[in-house]
């Protein structure tokens, strides 16, 4: 079920692997993205639901949200997202 509030950015859903790309310097992941099956990236925002896929990194998912753009990186706000097998 969609969370109440408005969304900024284009509804769009993508498949593909959560995927870190920042580290602490301890070597931990402290920002994933999910690498798209079309081999683009967009960043996660980091909220309450996109928190919750850093359990599911190097796994293959489907999710909905809201993607914006700046001039360097691709944005997502996860909506709702399901565990896909390959």
């Amino acid at each position: 079920m969609p969370r109440p509030g408005k969304k900024k950015g284009i509804s769009k859903r993508l498949t593909g692997i959560i995927v870190p790309v920042e580290w602490d310097g301890k070597g931990r992941p402290v920002r994933i993205a999910i690498s798209t099956t079309g081999e683009e990236e967009y960043i996660i925002n980091p909220d309450s639901k996109g928190d919750e896929l850093y359990s599911l990194m190097r796994r293959h998912v489907e999710l909905s949200g809201f993607v914006s753009q700046t001039e360097d990186k691709k944005m997502v706000t996860v909506d709702e997202y399901w565990l896909r097998d390959r």
